[in-house]
């Protein structure tokens, strides 16, 4: 148990048969960091004997604490009254001293309090100069984790991943803990957070979400992961009896995933692409967003639609495109966001119309030849033809197609 309050009183020097003077020494804390220890701390002088018997010194009475500097306690020529009241260094309130080179491992440590009393005014002669001993408890040396990491930053619309740790877990403590957190400012103590946690690892790799733990803390709000979004990384180490933090720099998410979808009418295919405002950050910079949005026939070359044009969450992409029988189609859209193009996952369907593909043949120097292109008279102009019928058994049967 840590020591506290008043210590036992330790004679200092006998002046007669009737005054002794003691001295004593006041614990307010003490704590144990590392091979430090901090106290906080007054001294009494006193004294002791037949009451109302005194003695006084021309020069009065000085105290050194564990080898630091000189302090007046009595004033010159001050009566120290047996029965009277005691004198204090600091006359009021409380002074810290520091004793270091204490073993993390130490449950103890003297302290020594010199006493003089001088002759001389320069104090080169003392009616008395005595060195006094108090041994003074406390818990072993409580050190927090040290050495923190943070690597491998994963970040998508909505998560964090990263690999933390700590090289060095402190003492005082028999755990290992590590969270890492997601903020909504940089990370300081106390503030609300989402995070994910692991016990008894020197490190770890970590995904924090929405569906994470809500940390509410003590100042801030809990974060919601959103594309286009700016949030802070942070790092908490504990071992049981002290803990650390580390703040990482802001990272951006890219835009959510868009929603790319279609309708057919015969051989026409009408794709719709948008983003989804509910899964974006409401705050988002408009001028910071593009969209890029395309199509290609088969293993043709692709199609722009939007090619990183500047657009809204909301904006709809709408292209319609004609895939002939046996053709396949393949659409895709995504949003990029910010200075460096943080890009959103890309929104891809493929379409292919299964029907069989209808040819229409002429002969060709003896030869049948498909017949590529296939034109008509129009209003005395001469016209491509796109799609040719005839009747087959009395039904419009399809027998060309461009």
């Amino acid at each position: 148990m840590a020591s506290s309050g008043w210590q036992s009183e330790k004679l200092v020097t006998t002046y007669s048969a009737n005054v002794s003077l003691y001295g004593n020494v006041y614990v307010e804390s003490i704590e144990h960091v590392g091979t430090t220890v901090n106290l906080i701390c007054k001294i009494a002088f006193g004294g002791r004997g037949t009451n109302g018997y005194s003695v006084y010194y021309n020069n009065g009475v000085q105290v050194s604490l564990n080898g630091g500097g000189w302090h007046g306690i009595v004033g010159g020529g001050v009566y120290i009254t047996v029965g009277g009241n005691d004198f204090y260094y600091p006359s009021s309130g409380t002074r810290s001293v520091t004793i270091t080179g204490v073993p993390a491992d130490a449950t103890s440590v003297g302290f020594n309090v010199r006493f003089r009393a001088c002759n001389a005014n320069d104090c080169s002669s003392t009616f008395f100069d005595v060195t006094k001993t108090w041994t003074l408890n406390f818990d072993a040396s409580v050190t927090p984790p040290s050495g923190l990491t943070y690597s491998n930053q994963v970040v998508t619309w909505d998560s964090l991943t990263a690999t933390i740790g700590a090289s060095n877990w402190g003492s005082g403590g028999n755990q290992k803990v590590l969270l890492l957190k997601v903020l909504n400012e940089s990370y300081t103590s106390g503030m609300a957070s989402l995070q994910e946690t692991s016990t008894g690892a020197n490190s770890a790799t970590l995904t924090v979400t929405n569906m994470s733990e809500h940390n509410a803390g003590s100042t801030g709000t809990v974060p919601n992961l959103l594309g286009c979004g700016t949030y802070y990384p942070g790092v908490y180490a504990a071992n049981g009896a002290a803990a650390a933090r580390l703040a990482r720099n802001a990272f951006t998410t890219p835009p959510a995933p868009g929603i790319l979808s279609y309708t057919s009418s015969g051989n026409v295919y009408t794709f719709t692409y948008r983003g989804v405002p509910e899964n974006n950050n409401p705050s988002y910079l408009a001028s910071l967003l593009k969209r890029t949005f395309r199509y290609k026939i088969n293993n043709g070359n692709w199609v722009y639609v939007d090619n990183a044009a500047q657009r809204a969450i909301d904006y709809e992409n709408t292209v319609a495109i004609n895939a002939a029988a046996g053709t396949s189609v393949t659409v895709e859209g995504w949003n990029t966001y910010g200075v460096s193009d943080l890009q959103s996952e890309v929104s891809t369907e493929t379409i292919t119309n299964t029907d069989n593909p209808v040819y229409l043949y002429g002969s060709v120097g003896g030869e049948a030849k498909k017949i590529d292109k296939l034109y008509a008279s129009v209003l005395d102009e001469s016209k491509e033809l796109l799609y040719l019928y005839a009747s087959v058994n009395g039904v419009a049967k399809r027998i060309f197609e461009a």
